[in-house]
């Protein structure tokens, strides 16, 4: 526990490697809103340790009621199922030079909280050290909140603890190890809250319990603050003659009316039991999931959209480049067709042999060495004689080539 920023998340995610929303000290804003129950692996399988991460009394976003009934849902639930805290770590960013009105009734809440019973297994942490330029600035700051009855003081005398945190892994681990038994026979301690047992075992409502009472004691003095503030705005609007500053005036006092109002409802909102603070819880957790259904439902639509859309310009682009196909055939048959075709070689054949001869002089060279030799008168007779060039043949026994090719 502890305010907005103080180093609750970032502990946690050093002990258990977990991605761990965290807020910057000084953030508008909390990323710690309700309560989220983390473990840590880190001391073996046979010990089961559990951190729980809860928003504080300082957030922006919800109002204190809403922040008392969160933490007390979960305690009183906690604590009906027979499961109960082993210890509580307070965090306090020991950068802070002063305890602040916020810091005050934040410490003040979870004294109410606690009780007398459950103080003993607190332990004050003190953060931030590695921001302070001069560690004896912290250690002066450290001491005044120990010796200080209105601050820690109270609780170190009914035996909490007060430790130092230097933001690793090494030393969150050795705070954690206080309260996990060495032995797996040795059962952890256990610690019983004020607002478990005045809920459950005394059946109070909310606003009955010292918690509940606390915040409305704060609620009436802010109450009366507020009155006499419209009062005395009252006055100056009666007073001032200027128009416009006569409005301005109005306004304000129109929005500390609302504020008022608000803060009200919030003193109503306490009045509550504690069944009816789980059938809340219930009917949020059910609004909550009918909204994320929703919200998913959308996404995938949306990505169904999308995906449409995508495999729709995909076939588009296949198409295109089918087109594209076929027209690059059709030029390339077009071309094909246009192309010369290549003559095949006419092939002669020897009449006396099975060779085969594509130009017509080497077929008469060879019929004439291989297969008829002239006599040398025949040759000086053949010498003489001429028939357009080629050879006659004849009972003589010359060589007309034009019989010779089939």
């Amino acid at each position: 526990m502890g305010m907005t920023g103080s180093g609750k998340s970032t502990f946690i995610s050093h002990c258990t490697k977990e991605r761990v929303a965290i807020s910057e000290p000084g953030a508008l804003e909390s990323c710690t809103q309700e309560v989220f129950v983390y473990k840590c692996k880190h001391f073996g399988p046979n010990a089961n340790v559990y951190l729980v991460d809860t928003p504080g009394f300082d957030d922006t976003t919800r109002n204190d009621t809403d922040i008392l009934k969160e933490i007390a849902t979960w305690l009183t639930r906690q604590y009906q199922q027979k499961v109960c805290l082993s210890g509580i770590l307070y965090l306090h960013r020991i950068s802070d030079n002063r305890m602040g009105g916020c810091a005050y009734r934040n410490l003040s809440m979870f004294k109410k909280l606690c009780g007398d019973e459950g103080v003993k297994n607190v332990v004050f942490l003190t953060t931030f050290w590695e921001r302070l330029d001069d560690s004896s600035v912290g250690e002066s700051r450290e001491l005044t909140l120990k010796n200080t009855d209105k601050f820690w003081g109270f609780f170190v005398k009914k035996g909490a603890n007060v430790k130092r945190h230097w933001n690793n892994v090494d030393s969150a681990l050795s705070i954690l190890a206080k309260f996990v038994p060495v032995s797996t026979d040795e059962r952890p301690d256990e610690m019983k809250l004020a607002i478990q047992t005045e809920m459950v075992d005394s059946h109070k409502n909310l606003d009955q319990t010292s918690a509940g009472q606390e915040l409305q004691s704060e609620f009436k003095k802010e109450r009366l603050k507020m009155k006499q503030e419209m009062k005395e705005r009252e006055e100056e609007i009666k007073a001032e003659r200027d128009q416009e500053m006569r409005e301005i005036l109005r306004q304000d006092q129109k929005r500390q009316a609302q504020e008022l109002k608000r803060r009200d409802m919030e003193m109503q909102d306490l009045k509550i039991s504690m069944e009816r603070m789980h059938e809340e819880k219930i009917q949020q957790l059910e609004a909550r999931l009918r909204r994320e259904s929703r919200q998913h439902q959308k996404r995938m639509e949306e990505m169904q959209k999308k995906y449409e859309k995508d495999l729709q310009e995909i076939r588009g682009k296949r198409d295109r480049m089918e087109g594209r196909v076929k027209d690059l055939s059709r030029k390339i048959g077009n071309l094909t067709n246009r192309r010369p075709k290549k003559t095949e070689p006419l092939y002669q054949g020897c009449l006396f042999c099975v060779e085969e001869f594509t130009d017509l002089n080497e077929l008469c060279n060879h019929v004439q060495s291989k297969h008829f030799t002239p006599s040398p008168e025949v040759a000086a007779s053949d010498a003489e004689s001429d028939y357009d060039g080629l050879s006659t043949v004849g009972h003589n026994g010359l060589l007309d080539t034009r019989h010779v090719v089939g």
